[in-house]
């Protein structure tokens, strides 16, 4: 990373909150609110594939048998869309009871896996019978956030109570209101629910069947497994303070500062072939790389953009390094 970012293509979409490779160079994109499903050739071109009911485009994953099958995980109701290329077909396939459906992976046996929000849900399902879909796990958190693999290729889930959230849902409806995920909003006060660890990881596909792994108090958005340092994970910044902190995790219930550094909320994290920590931030947008041997962070920082829609004008001051 050495600061420079290079704008490939600019969509009508107001956010994007889904990417997904494909083979020949193409990427899909998934927005939202407006729930567009984009292609963008390997030129940058765009093409609208169609759009989603919900508004959410939150995640994508190509099934492994068919490369020009993919499902998608959507909402707000969370719903399960499958597009086919060679049809140009999108299409609704599965409406689950919840507010969304936030991630979607397959195993290795060529199964479906659904995680939702409002409440927390973990599905399987064979892609040729999704009608028959099990579900396999309520998690105590109301977000069934991401799934990761572990030691060994092991499935896991990563699982958020956000704090200012109860059990009756975001909108107090029952999982019934029509937004993002409350981890994806800005941390409120307290509310008052229930006690219930704020963040855990489930191992789904453990001996003898879903158990959890580890569980702790945590504010985060995001985990990842790194074979020589463990699970690392991050979240928001605390509040009132302007660093972003990369917690190393010891199951059962241990959590330790791992490093830190000025930055913003940690919204994904990727674990490099040779080892390095990539971290997506956001406020401000940046991609940060971690590694031991540079002792600090380096930095690509995004480029100022159009709002994109109407906005309260205003004086403004840039401040940089």
């Amino acid at each position: 990373l050495d600061g420079d970012v290079t704008m490939v293509a600019q969509l009508e979409a107001t956010e994007v909150f889904s990417l997904l490779p494909r083979a020949d160079g193409s990427l899909l994109v998934g927005c939202g609110p407006e729930g567009g499903f984009y292609l963008l050739d390997d030129q940058g071109g765009e093409t609208q594939l169609g759009s989603v009911a919900g508004g959410y485009v939150w995640a994508m994953a190509a099934r492994p048998d068919d490369g020009d099958e993919v499902w998608l995980a959507t909402g707000s109701p969370a719903s399960v869309y499958r597009y086919r290329a060679p049809d140009d077909l999108l299409e609704e396939v599965l409406t689950l009871p919840a507010q969304n459906a936030l991630d979607l992976t397959f195993d290795d046996q060529g199964r479906l896996w659904v995680a939702t929000q409002g409440p927390g849900l973990v599905y399987r399902l064979d892609p040729d019978r999704p009608e028959e879909a099990e579900v396999l796990l309520e998690t105590d958190q109301d977000e069934a956030r991401q799934f990761l693999r572990g030691p060994e290729g092991g499935l896991f889930m990563l699982a958020l109570q956000p704090e200012e959230f109860g059990m009756e849902g975001i909108n107090g409806d029952g999982g019934n209101g029509n937004g993002p995920p409350p981890a994806l909003l800005a941390l409120l006060e307290d509310a008052g629910g229930p006690s219930i660890d704020r963040a855990a990881l489930y191992h789904l596909d453990a001996p003898g069947g879903v158990r959890r792994h580890w569980s702790g108090p945590l504010d985060l958005m995001i985990a990842a497994w790194s074979p020589e340092r463990g699970w690392l994970a991050a979240g928001p910044l605390e509040p009132g303070g302007d660093r972003s902190i990369l917690h190393r995790l010891t199951p059962p219930a241990g959590h330790q500062p791992m490093a830190s550094w000025f930055g913003g909320d940690v919204l994904d994290m990727q674990i490099a072939p040779a080892g390095e920590v990539l971290v997506a931030q956001a406020h401000p947008g940046t991609l940060a790389l971690r590694d031991e041997e540079a002792g600090q962070a380096r930095f690509a920082r995004s480029p100022p953009l159009d709002a994109g829609r109407p906005v309260r004008g205003g004086p403004l001051r840039w401040t940089g390094r």
